[in-house]
């Protein structure tokens, strides 16, 4: 599925292959490579990531 929106990029970490998308009452992590995207997470946005 394509959205219009860009996805935000993690550069704090020093790392632009992780994204972060917000879906629905979803925060989506993951990582974009070359052949494949890895899920880091989904975690519910009422929560709070350290």
């Amino acid at each position: 599925m394509l959205h219009a929106r860009e996805p935000a990029v993690h550069r704090a970490l020093g790392e632009d292959t992780i994204r972060e998308m917000i879906e629905g009452n979803y925060r989506l992590i993951y990582q974009v490579l070359d052949d494949r995207i890895n899920v880091l997470t989904v975690v519910h946005r009422s929560r709070k990531i350290d």
